[in-house]
């Protein structure tokens, strides 16, 4: 996921998506460009995010990790 502001002050949202194929091929696609209302604030995130997974049926399958350097 990736939010940020246009130069017009329109807040947005990307959120891809990326997998291993059975054949270990690495994949990716872009799942939603999503407009946002409101500030970039956690709930608003997720509120969008999960919204957007359980259109695809997908948050079940949701993993995640961080790696703070």
């Amino acid at each position: 996921m990736d939010a940020w502001t246009s130069p017009n002050c329109m807040a947005f949202l990307g959120i891809t998506a990326h997998w291993i194929s059975e054949d270990w091929q690495l994949n990716e696609i872009l799942i939603d460009f999503h407009k946002l209302c409101g500030v970039h604030s956690g709930e608003n995130l997720a509120e969008a995010f999960i919204q957007c997974c359980n259109e695809f049926n997908i948050l079940s399958k949701v993993f995640n990790f961080l790696n703070f350097n």
